[in-house]
């Protein structure tokens, strides 16, 4: 995983062919047992998303006017997830623990936001 983020960060394969390899996975019924790896594929497929010339709140792959993730974001995200792969690996409970507690927390702050007019 670590490999293709650098390949790309470093300029030796392009957002789309990046794309494509993740999107073996991620556009598939493929299992990945490896919860890092998914989150790292998730990533890796989506670095090619640009916002629409027609619409500056629309984003598609590989088409558009801008990317949604510049490359220093690109550069930050493989650090984060690095920290969170050493996180998981020191406790893969506690980690997963964790995770859902954050993402409770979130449905529920969103739930008290209101809602379009």
């Amino acid at each position: 995983m670590k490999r293709i983020w650098r390949e790309l960060i470093e300029g030796r394969v392009d957002r789309r062919q990046v794309h494509g390899w993740a999107a073996t996975w991620v556009e598939t019924d493929a299992t990945i047992s490896d919860p890092m790896v998914e989150n790292s594929l998730q990533h890796l497929h989506g670095f090619d998303l640009m916002y629409s010339s027609d619409a500056s709140n629309l984003v598609s792959h590989g088409c558009g006017e801008r990317w949604l993730v510049d490359d220093d974001g690109i550069a930050d995200a493989l650090a984060r997830w690095e920290a969170l792969c050493l996180r998981y690996d020191a406790d893969p409970a506690a980690f997963r623990r964790a995770a859902r507690s954050e993402a409770m927390r979130a449905i529920s702050a969103e739930g008290n936001q209101p809602g379009p007019e």
